[in-house]
C-alpha cells in the first residue's frame, strides 16, 4: 500500500510527464565519475532524472522511484549531488562545493543518457536544473519542479 506522500508525488509526476501505471524494470546501481557519485536507476526507456533539494540527498526520491518502478517506457534516475548523501566527504567546506559544480555534474549526467532527459526537481534541485537547462537546453526534454 502506497503512503499518501507516495501517491501524491507519483500522481503529480505522472500527470506532469504523461506516465501510465503499468509494468517494467530492473533496479541497478552504478558509479559514474567522482563528481556524480552512486546513483539509482530503475526501468528502461526515456530518461527521467530526479534532483534532490539542499537538505536531503537522492534518498528523498526513494518512495517515488519504488512506486514508479513498474512503469514501462521510462528510465528513472536519482543521484546524490556532490557532497550530499552517505559517501565520505573532506573535512570542512570544499572549494568546489557550489552551485556551478552541481550544475556541471547534472549536465554530465544528462550527457551520459544518450537522449534528452525529463528533469524532476525539488527545492534547491530546481535551481540547479534551471541553470543546467539554460546552459545546455538540447540535453533536456521537459522539467517538473516540486
Amino acid at each position: 500500500m502506497k503512503s499518501y506522500r507516495q501517491q501524491l508525488h507519483c500522481g503529480l509526476l505522472c500527470l506532469s510527464i504523461g506516465l501510465s501505471s503499468t509494468a517494467c524494470a530492473a533496479v541497478e546501481s552504478a558509479q559514474t565519475t567522482p563528481a556524480v557519485s552512486t546513483y539509482r536507476a530503475v526501468g528502461e526507456g526515456a530518461p527521467v532524472v530526479m534532483v534532490h533539494g539542499a537538505l536531503s540527498d537522492a534518498r528523498a526520491w526513494d518512495d517515488v522511484i519504488d512506486a514508479l518502478s513498474s512503469t514501462p517506457g521510462y528510465h528513472f534516475i536519482t543521484y546524490h549531488q556532490r557532497y550530499y548523501g552517505p559517501q565520505e566527504h573532506a573535512v570542512g567546506k570544499p572549494a568546489d562545493f557550489n552551485r556551478n559544480t552541481h550544475i556541471e555534474d547534472l549536465i554530465r549526467l544528462a550527457e551520459s543518457q544518450g537522449a534528452p532527459v525529463t528533469l524532476v526537481t525539488w527545492s534547491y534541485g530546481g535551481e540547479i536544473g534551471l541553470h543546467a537547462m539554460q546552459q545546455r537546453p538540447e540535453l533536456f526534454r521537459a522539467a517538473v519542479h516540486f
